[in-house]
C-alpha cells in the first residue's frame, strides 16, 4: 500500500488548482486520472520485487549465533577457548597470554572485556559492515572497537579502507616527490624558459622569457597568443640577443603547434615540454609570472598605467641582486654593470662564475630541504606495469578526485610518469597525480578467494535488474 500512497501524493501535488466554487471537494475521486490509458501497477508484485532486490543487495548482519558457530570452527580460537578455561598457554597463544586477564568465554563466545573476539571467517563481513557509508579509517576503528576485537584489527581496517573501490576515487593521492632542482647552466642563453601570462582585463597577453643562468627577464606585450605571434616575437628577440640553445615551456596551444616546432628546428633550438598539469617543472618562469602579476595588481589598484609600471619593475628587477645568485640579472646577462639612479662607485665584481654557482647550489639546497620537509615529500613507489588511477579535473561538486578508469604505467623518468588507459590513450603527469590501485585480497583473512567484485559493483548489478516502475505509472494530470 505504500506504493499507492506515494503515487497518490504525487498526483495530488501535480493536480491543477481549481476554485472551490467550481470544484467540489471530493478528494478520492480526483486522486487518480481516470482518462489514463495505463493501469496502475500491481503493487503487491512490485513491492515483492523491490523487497527481494533490497534483501539481496543489503549487507547481512552478523549475529551472536554466527559468531558462536564460527568460533567453534576456528582452530586458533578453539585452542584459545581451551587455554582460557584451563589457564594453560602454549607458545602459539603467547600474544593472547599478555591480555589473558581481559579474556573470558560465555556460551562458546570469547570476549575481551565487553567485546566479542571475531573468528577469521567473519572478519570480512565485520569489516564490510563497519565500512557501510564509506566511513573513514578513524571513524571505522572507533565504531568497531566498541563491540568487536581480533588480532591485527587496526591494520585490517586500514587495509579495507585503502582497498575500497569507492574511497580511492575521492581519497588523497600520493604525496609529492622530493624537489629536483634544475642544474645551473654553464652560460647565458643556454636554457630559456618561456610562458604566457593572461589574458589581462585589457585583453593583452604577456610572453615572459627568462634566462635560467642569469635569471634575466624579458616580457613582451601581445594581443594574441597564437603560434604565429609567438614565432614573430621570438624571432625579434633572437635577432637582438642571439639564438638560445634550449627552450623549456608548458603544453600550451602555441607551444605544441607544429609551426612552432619547425621554427625551433630551423634555428637549431632544442624544445623541452614540462609534465602536463605540473607548472613547477618550469619553476623559474612560474615564479617570475607571480612577481609580474603582483605588480600589475598594484598598478590596477592605484589606477596607474600598467604598461609603464611593468617597464619600471623590469628595470628595477634587472639591476637588483638576485636572491639565489647574489648578482643582478642584468649585470650577468649583459656582462657589464647596469647604471641606476642610485649613487655608486665603480668597482670590480667580487663574485665570479664559480662563486655564483656555489651561491646558487647553497640556496637551492636550503630551499629543497625546507620544501621537502613542509610538503612531506617522499620517493614515489610507482613502477612500470603498476595499475593506477589518474587525477581528473572536477566538473562539478560531485566529481570524484580520481577517474575510475584503471591505467597501466608504461614509463617513468624522475617524477614524470606516463600511463596508458584501457582505450590505449597515453596520459603523462607528475607522479603525485597518480594513485596506485590496491586490490582487495581475502586470502589475507585466511579465505582462499579473491574479491572479484566489490559490494558497490554487486549493488549496481542488482539495480540493473530492478524493473522500471516509472513506465507503469499513469500520466499525471496536467490540465
Amino acid at each position: 500500500m505504500r506504493f499507492i500512497n506515494v503515487v497518490a501524493e504525487d498526483l495530488l501535488i501535480h493536480t491543477l488548482y481549481k476554485p472551490g466554487k467550481s470544484n467540489i471537494a471530493d478528494v478520492p475521486s480526483r486522486l487518480i486520472n481516470t482518462n489514463s490509458k495505463f493501469p496502475l501497477p500491481s503493487t503487491e508484485d512490485e513491492e515483492d520485487k523491490l523487497v527481494l532486490v533490497l534483501a539481496e543487495t543489503s549487507i547481512k548482519a552478523v549475529t551472536i549465533e554466527k559468531v558462536r558457530e564460527a568460533t567453534l570452527q576456528d582452530e586458533e580460537l578453539t585452542r584459545l577457548k581451551d587455554a582460557i578455561e584451563r589457564d594453560v598457554w602454549t607458545k602459539e597463544l603467547r600474544s593472547y597470554e599478555l591480555i589473558k586477564q581481559e579474556l573470558c568465554t560465555i556460551d562458546d563466545v570469547i570476549l575481551r572485556g565487553t567485546r566479542q573476539v571475531i573468528p577469521k571467517q567473519l572478519i570480512p563481513s565485520i569489516l564490510e559492515i563497519g565500512h557501510e557509508g564509506h566511513l573513514a579509517t578513524n571513524s571505522m576503528k572507533a565504531k568497531l572497537r566498541c563491540k568487536v576485537w581480533w588480532k591485527g584489527m587496526d591494520s585490517d581496517i586500514e587495509y579495507w579502507c585503502d582497498t575500497c573501490e569507492g574511497c580511492r576515487l575521492v581519497g588523497r593521492g600520493a604525496g609529492p616527490e622530493p624537489i629536483m632542482p634544475t642544474e645551473l647552466p654553464t652560460k647565458v642563453w643556454q636554457l630559456v624558459g618561456i610562458d604566457y601570462l593572461g589574458p589581462l582585463p585589457s585583453g593583452h597577453y604577456l610572453l615572459c622569457i627568462v634566462d635560467y643562468y642569469s635569471r634575466y627577464l624579458e616580457v613582451e606585450i601581445l594581443k594574441q597568443q597564437t603560434a604565429e605571434v609567438t614565432i614573430q616575437t621570438l624571432e625579434k628577440i633572437i635577432y637582438r640577443e642571439g639564438i638560445m640553445d634550449e627552450i623549456i615551456c608548458d603544453n600550451g596551444p602555441a607551444f605544441i603547434d607544429q609551426r612552432f616546432k619547425e621554427f625551433l628546428d630551423i634555428n637549431g633550438i632544442r624544445l623541452r615540454h614540462t609534465t602536463p598539469l605540473w607548472p613547477q617543472a618550469n619553476g623559474e618562469i612560474e615564479r617570475q609570472n607571480k612577481n609580474i602579476l603582483r605588480r600589475l595588481r598594484i598598478a590596477q589598484g592605484l589606477k596607474q598605467n600598467w604598461k609603464r609600471e611593468l617597464l619600471i619593475y623590469l628595470s628595477a628587477y634587472r639591476s637588483a641582486p638576485h636572491s639565489t645568485t647574489g648578482l643582478p640579472p642584468g649585470n650577468v646577462f649583459r656582462g657589464r654593470s647596469i647604471r641606476t639612479k642610485l649613487p655608486e662607485i665603480e668597482q670590480n665584481n667580487s663574485l665570479g662564475d664559480e662563486a655564483m654557482r656555489d651561491m646558487d647550489r647553497l640556496k637551492k639546497d636550503q630551499f629543497k630541504q625546507y620544501a621537502d620537509k613542509r610538503r612531506h615529500a617522499k620517493e614515489s613507489e610507482i613502477q612500470p606495469g603498476d595499475k593506477v588511477l589518474v587525477k581528473q579535473r572536477k566538473e562539478n561538486k560531485l566529481s570524484t578526485t580520481f577517474s575510475p578508469s584503471e591505467h597501466t604505467v608504461v614509463w617513468k623518468s624522475g617524477n614524470s610518469v606516463a600511463a596508458q588507459s584501457p582505450e590505449g590513450k597515453i596520459v603523462r603527469r607528475n607522479s603525485s597525480q597518480f594513485k596506485p590501485i590496491k586490490n582487495r585480497d581475502l586470502s589475507r583473512f585466511g579465505i582462499d578467494e579473491t574479491l572479484s567484485e566489490s559490494t558497490e559493483r554487486k549493488i549496481d548489478k542488482k539495480k540493473e535488474d530492478l524493473p522500471d516502475v516509472t513506465e507503469t505509472i499513469p500520466d499525471l494530470v496536467s490540465s
